[in-house]
């Protein structure tokens, strides 16, 4: 052991041990957007060019405190009408302009930064349920596309619905079902359908043309607080919606047997038109299809053959005699009301019989004795009950059939089992109760007179997949 011990060396200054200790400056690097999420700001997929993408590329930065992205375009730019958003701004583009901001940060879009997606979860009260997250997940996909309407279907009941984010709501492709849907903790400016001071007097959407980009602005209707079939209230749909929600119906038309075989013949042939007519056409009838609480259906017009236009002058001059009959019993601050709306249902065949030869002419002709000895047609608010498969059968595809005609009851009775004439002079049909009658009784010797059909309206089957894979989910593609 040594006696004596040695001096421990002191260690040699290095960097970890001076006093003066600086952490590395690293230089901070500008945030830039990725071009894979390169959105446009405004809903009418305005695109700018390479010289306003490279002057503003330098202005995308992220506010430390909000998500609010400085506009990428000069002042001059940001005050133009084609970027401008409408007052009925579409929730949809809000959200791809805040998405847009957040993939700054140098990474995906995850389940915090993504909104979560709400529906309208009944007619009876003003809740809302939240989607599931894969489902959300899919629709923020789209909407980072640019894509604000396509189908999906959902993986827990199997159906398909297409949701349209220009009018804010999810159509159930083969019923027709509509609910409102919203991004959580967004208030959106939108119309309420179930406030009548918000009818619409216009198509569901309108478009201008700016004259100095000559740019098409759409000037999009949203629907809130909407939950019930398809035709309830007021008709609100995107364009795009609309288009893709009629090629579906045409493709599904394509199976019906009864189209096929109209489609086939010269048009001075065809009983009535297998084109459908649209929803927004002024023509459709939908003051009266929203009685049936479906939307997978189509409506056709009845065209005028020889029989119908004999039948229709016959109709045409017994109005005219009863204006004149009844104007003695018209009250001074009620308006008389002599044509009326009714519903017939009956098998393919005998649809198209009925429309080329009439009532009763048909090979297998069908008269009703319940409640007398004629033809019946459930009344324009009881249209559900022709649509039973007890009178329009479904044929082999799954498609039934309806008649949507105009009617003339006169004076009408409630008619008794085996009746088969009115009880007087004075009265012309029948019906099954007073008040409030469900059902109009025809009898067979004048019934081609007073019944005047002027609609087919097919309801469709369940749309099935092969059909829905024909339906593109890409922008601006149907």
């Amino acid at each position: 052991m040594l006696a004596t011990t040695a001096k421990r060396r002191a260690p040699a200054p290095t960097q970890c041990t001076t006093k003066n200790i600086s952490a590395p400056k690293f230089k901070r690097k500008r945030l830039q957007g990725s071009p894979q999420y390169n959105y446009p700001v405004c809903g009418v997929g305005n695109a700018f060019t390479a010289a306003q993408k490279s002057a503003g590329a330098a202005a995308w930065t992220l506010n430390s405190f909000t998500s609010t992205p400085v506009t990428p375009w000069p002042a001059s730019q940001a005050a133009s009408p084609r970027c401008i958003q409408m007052e009925s701004k579409c929730p949809a583009d809000e959200l791809v302009a805040s998405t847009s901001a957040l993939n700054l940060r140098g990474s995906a879009i995850n389940s915090r930064s993504s909104r979560e997606v709400e529906i309208k979860g009944s007619a009876y009260s003003d809740g809302y349920k939240t989607l599931s997250s894969k489902t959300c997940a899919k629709i923020h996909d789209y909407l980072r596309r640019g894509v604000k309407t396509f189908w999906l279907q959902n993986d827990t009941d199997a159906c398909s619905y297409l949701f349209d984010f220009e009018s804010m709501q999810r159509h159930n492709i083969s019923t027709g079902y509509r609910r409102s849907i919203r991004f959580r903790d967004q208030e959106p400016s939108c119309i309420d359908l179930t406030d009548d001071s918000n009818a619409l007097d216009s198509p569901s959407y309108l478009s201008a043309v700016n004259k100095n980009t000559n740019c098409t602005v759409i000037i999009k209707k949203q629907a809130v607080n909407v939950c019930g079939p398809a035709f309830e209230g007021n008709w609100v749909c995107g364009a795009m919606a609309e288009k893709k929600l009629a090629k579906i119906r045409q493709l599904n038309l394509q199976r019906s047997p009864l189209i096929r075989e109209i489609s086939q013949l010269p048009e001075c042939q065809q009983v009535f038109d297998p084109v459908p007519i649209s929803p927004c056409d002024e023509r459709f009838p939908i003051e009266q299809i929203k009685h049936l609480n479906f939307g997978g259906l189509t409506v056709h017009k009845v065209r005028p053959t020889r029989m119908w236009k004999r039948n229709r002058s016959h109709f045409d001059l017994l109005l005219e005699e009863e204006k004149e009959f009844f104007s003695a019993y018209k009250q001074p601050n009620k308006n008389l009301k002599l044509v009326h709306w009714a519903w017939h249902g009956a098998p393919a065949k005998s649809i198209s019989g009925i429309l080329e030869c009439g009532f009763l002419s048909v090979p297998s002709a069908r008269v009703g004795r319940v409640y007398g000895h004629g033809i019946y047609l459930s009344t324009e608010q009881h249209a559900q009950y022709s649509k039973r498969d007890r009178f329009s059968a479904p044929d082999s595809e799954g498609f039934k059939y309806l008649l949507l005609c105009e009617v003339l009851p006169g004076s009408a009775e409630v008619s008794e089992k085996g009746q088969t004439h009115p009880s007087s002079k004075v009265m012309h049909s029948g019906v099954d109760r007073m008040p409030s009658p469900s059902m109009h009784i025809f009898y067979t010797y004048d019934m081609n007179v007073r019944i005047s059909p002027k609609y087919v309206v097919c309801i469709h089957p369940e749309v099935t997949k092969d059909i829905l894979n024909n339906i593109c989910n890409e922008k601006n593609i149907f």
